[in-house]
This record gives C-alpha cells, structure tokens and sequence, in this order.
C-alpha cells in the first residue's frame, strides 16, 4: 500500500513513507525524520539500485527505528512530566489489546482528547468490550499469579495418576476465566479472595467433585458453588495450590510466600546466609507432622522473623494436597 503508483516518483515516495512511518510509530513524523528516510532512498538510487529496491530500503529503515520497536514516551529534547495523546493512546491499547492503537484512538490523540478524564473512561470501556482484551486478562493474571508456573513441576505419575495436560490446560483456564469474569461484570475485589461461583469446565467439575452436568469439555462457564463448599474465590483454586508444589507435595512456606507476594504485595527477604535447613525426622524416631517440623523456624531468631507471617499462611491450605485436591 506504501508503495509509489510510478517510478521514480518521489513525491509519491515520500508521502508513503509518512504514512507508513505515521503508523510504525503511532505518533505523527516529523518533517527531519522524513527527510531521513528519503536520504537512504536516494542514496540507494544514487547507488544504482532499482527503484523498487530503493523504496524497500527506505521501508526497512522505518521498521529498524527505536521508535518502532519501542513504545517511546517523553522529549529527550525538553523537561516534559505528563503524557501527550499519542502516548496516551499507545498505552491504552498496548495495556488492553497488546497491539498498537486503532483508527478511533489515532483520531481521538489528534484532536487532542484523550487527556480528557471522560473520554478515557469511554475509550477504556470500548477496548474492554473488544474480543481482543481478552489478551489483556490471560497476560495481566498470569504475570500477577504466576500462573507460568503451573506445571512447572510435573506431578509425579504414582501419586497423581489423574493428573494430565487437560487437567492442567483446565487449571490454568479456570483462573483466567475468574479474572475475566470480574473484570467484565465489575465486580467487587473481594470475589478473588471469597466467592460463591468459579468458572468451571466438565473436567475441573469433576475434579472438584462437583456436578460436570451439561458443562463444555474445554470452555469455561460461570457456575454456582454449593452451601459450604471448599472452593470460592482463587486462593482454592487448583492453579493456585498446584503452583506452589514440587510434584510431590505441596510446600506450605511456597504457599505462604505467594501470598504475601501477589495477594497482599509484600515480598519477604531472602533466607539468611548459613541457616542450616530443618532436619529430616529419623527412621527411629516417633512421625512428626509438617506443622511441626515448620515450628522450628521458631526457635531460631533468623528465621522467626519471616517465617511467622509466610507460614501460617501456608498452612491455612493445608488440607489441600499437591495438585489442589481436598483431602
């Protein structure tokens, strides 16, 4: 589309290339960069390339920018503290979409409108309803949560028979499903922490030991949790708990520390240096529950300090095993 309808046309040349530049680098261009471009067009044709060569190279040299490859903001020429509307829109639709902006908001950072708080709102609402936000809730809550992790530890085969790449595929699903369901219906944050629904397919029903009674194979849909049940929410969600395990147990200071991590913010310090790490219990000696074992961070001041807020957090899905069933 770029470009000249005529060989040798350089005024054609040039106006392509603005238009073409224009988009690369979701602002306008200025006239000094322009020039830039058409200097490598001519000294390629100066250098007995064919026309249509020549045009290319300029076209490449637009797409090796930085302005390109990088969602550039400020003025490295001046002291500028707040955002123009072309940036404004670039990170509007690279936080939603992923992609550069559309026509609408190109529009919109022309006339100078988007530093409108009421025109945001509009436009932010507009590229929720679009299909493509969708990359914004699998990218958003899978960087929050960690969910790459998922099955970063694959289960052991004995101790989970039932375990497999469709469990695992429905796990990461559901999460994602919950975070999209809220976001969409606008509903309160509490939901993540507590909630009487999740997003469910026929073979996380079944693995939750619900009802899979006209649910989808694959698809998530919203479905109603039963008086007292143990699940709601995320942090009893099987993504959640099977995160935080090796592949055969479930590790209650990794629980701990992902939520003090993603649901409350606060990251805890690395271990001290030179902390011996707890003692396996002996053959001979009487069986002793993780929870007591975990009582001996206690006793030392090093660990103390830490271990007292990440542990008992752990601990509080202790009933649940490696892969996030409730035992």
């Amino acid at each position: 589309a770029y470009y000249p309808r005529q060989d040798g046309d350089l005024a054609q040349v040039r106006e392509g290339l603005g238009r073409m530049a224009g988009r690369a680098f979701r602002r306008p261009v200025t006239a000094g960069e322009l020039d830039a471009y058409m200097g490598i067009v001519k000294a390629e044709l100066d250098a007995g390339e064919k026309f249509r060569d020549a045009v290319k190279a300029g076209m490449a040299s637009i797409l090796c920018s930085k302005s390109f490859l990088f969602v550039a903001e400020g003025d490295e020429n001046a002291d500028r503290g707040t955002l123009n509307d072309w940036e404004i829109a670039a990170r509007m639709s690279y936080l939603l979409w992923s992609t550069m902006p559309d026509d609408e908001l190109f529009e919109l950072a022309a006339q100078g409108k988007l530093r409108d708080k009421e025109v945001r709102a509009k436009q932010t609402a507009r590229l929720l309803a679009d299909p493509r936000s969708a990359r914004f809730c699998d990218s958003f809550a899978s960087q929050w949560l960690t969910l790459r992790k998922v099955g970063q530890f694959p289960p052991d085969k004995q101790l989970y028979p039932e375990y497999d790449a469709h469990l695992e595929k429905s796990m990461v699903g559901e999460t994602k499903s919950f975070f999209r369901e809220v976001l969409r219906s606008n509903l309160s944050l509490r939901e993540f922490v507590d909630s009487d629904w999740t997003m469910l397919n026929a073979r996380l029903a079944a693995f939750y030991g619900l009802s899979d009674d006209g649910l989808p194979r694959d698809e998530f849909v919203r479905v109603s949790l039963p008086s007292g049940s143990r699940r709601g929410g995320m942090l009893t969600q099987a993504a959640i708990l099977s995160l935080t395990s090796d592949g055969t147990r479930h590790r209650p200071v990794h629980r701990g520390k992902w939520v003090s991590e993603s649901i409350l913010g606060k990251t805890p310090p690395p271990p001290p240096a030179n902390v011996d790490p707890i003692e396996t219990n002996p053959i001979d000696a009487p069986k002793a529950t993780l929870r007591m074992k975990l009582e001996a961070h206690i006793h030392d001041a090093r660990c103390a300090s830490c271990h007292a807020k990440i542990d008992p957090l752990g601990l509080a899905f202790e009933n649940y095993d490696a892969i996030g069933r409730w035992r």
